[in-house]
């Protein structure tokens, strides 16, 4: 199993229709970049970048 999961809906005489789905919580990589941005602005300040 993987982190995305897509497939094809068959809708008939409508087309067909591709489908996504995350299988994780996409808060802890909302949270995990936001750590990432603190430390890396951190660290620039450190530097003088």
């Amino acid at each position: 199993m993987g982190l995305v999961e897509t497939w094809i809906d068959s809708r008939g005489s409508d087309g067909r229709v591709k489908q996504i789905q995350n299988t994780f919580d996409l808060q802890w990589v909302r949270d995990a970049q936001s750590q990432f941005v603190e430390q890396v602005t951190s660290d620039d300040a450190e530097t003088g970048e």
